[in-house]
């Protein structure tokens, strides 16, 4: 399929979709259910995965709302079926980090879409485990996720030894409530 057609599709569609919310909106169809919310976010994913392949998977850009709508999708049917704890936004906040490390992948010099994708991995985890670890867990591992990356670049090029400086310091300072807690746990 040539690119031009590909775009004229795609856009056709979003103005189909902007005319049914529209219409949705002015009270001329009925309230779309959130079932079908989650069908239409799920097939907009496969419609969005089949045009990354058709395009000849160099136009990775896709992959974005691909996996994003599906992350999407995921969320909301859970939210829908009653579930209530903080790691219903996880498959959403990992949907973002997904095409990033797909990018990274598929050309390793593409290596700056680690940082988007490591900081969403983290912010997935912490979502993941908010409601089952303890708070100074999470401090730790906030400040660990800042740190590591630092270490990562100076072992990657060992010009780089400034890095060791905020990366150490972070793990430093993010050691702190974790031996704080052990302490505290001890006295007790």
């Amino acid at each position: 399929m040539k690119p031009r057609l590909v775009d004229w599709l795609w856009g056709l569609g979003l103005i189909a979709l902007g005319g049914v919310l529209l219409a949705q909106s002015m009270g001329w169809i009925g309230e779309i259910q959130d079932m079908t919310w989650v069908i239409i976010m799920a097939a907009a994913s496969v419609l969005f995965f089949a045009t990354y392949f058709v395009q000849g998977r160099k136009e990775f850009g896709w992959l974005f709302p691909a996996f994003i709508l599906a992350g999407t999708a995921i969320t909301t049917y859970l939210a829908i079926s009653g579930v209530d704890e903080s790691w219903v936004a996880t498959p959403l906040l990992a949907s973002i980090a997904l095409p990033f490390l797909a990018v990274f992948l598929m050309d390793r010099s593409n290596w700056w879409a680690l940082i988007p994708a490591w900081v969403m991995l983290v912010i997935s985890a912490i979502t993941l485990l908010a409601e089952t670890a303890p708070g100074e867990f999470i401090g730790a591992l906030v400040l660990f996720s800042i740190g590591i990356p630092f270490l990562v670049v100076f072992a990657m090029n060992r010009q780089n030894w400034w890095a060791l400086i905020p990366g150490f310091v972070m793990i430093a300072i993010g050691s702190i409530p974790l031996m704080s807690s052990r302490q505290a746990k001890e006295l007790t």
